[in-house]
């Protein structure tokens, strides 16, 4: 047979059990007020860091924003030639915009002009007279 000795509670005892309630210390209305308050500064000092790091980042996307746009329409263009899928010259040809006056870029085959005729030859100047409208000395030298 066992002894069972009942101890009686003493005062440590009785405030532990005050203390403690549901699991959890119960504090005093400063430390409480302390808590919330380092609580607080630090939700501001979270934000700040994550406003600051959105900045750093706007920073350098506006510093490298001309290159990357440039990149992105290679790609693009890369893209867009892939899709087309151009394997022969006469593909390039069938892409160009027709021009107007081929013979300037000297392509060997002339691209039919989107105008008529009539409206793509340009206007040309009357030819100059040889003789001159005044009077010049005879042993002046003409040039032209």
């Amino acid at each position: 047979m066992r002894n069972i000795f009942l101890k009686g509670s003493t005062t440590s005892q009785q405030t532990k059990k005050k203390d403690r309630k549901r699991g959890g210390s119960v504090m005093s209305v400063r430390e409480a007020d302390e808590i919330l308050k380092l609580e607080d500064s630090l939700k501001k000092k979270l934000k700040n860091a994550n406003l600051r790091n959105i900045y750093i980042e706007e920073e350098k996307e506006k510093s490298f924003g001309p290159v990357t746009n440039e990149l992105k329409n290679i790609v693009n263009a890369v893209n867009e030639v892939k899709e087309i899928n151009i394997k022969t010259d006469e593909d390039i040809h069938k892409m160009l915009v027709p021009l107007r006056r081929p013979e300037m870029l000297r392509l060997p085959d002339p691209i039919k002009p989107t105008l008529g005729p009539q409206l793509t030859d340009t206007p040309k100047r009357p030819p100059m007279s040889e003789t001159p409208k005044s009077p010049m000395p005879r042993d002046a030298i003409i040039l032209g």
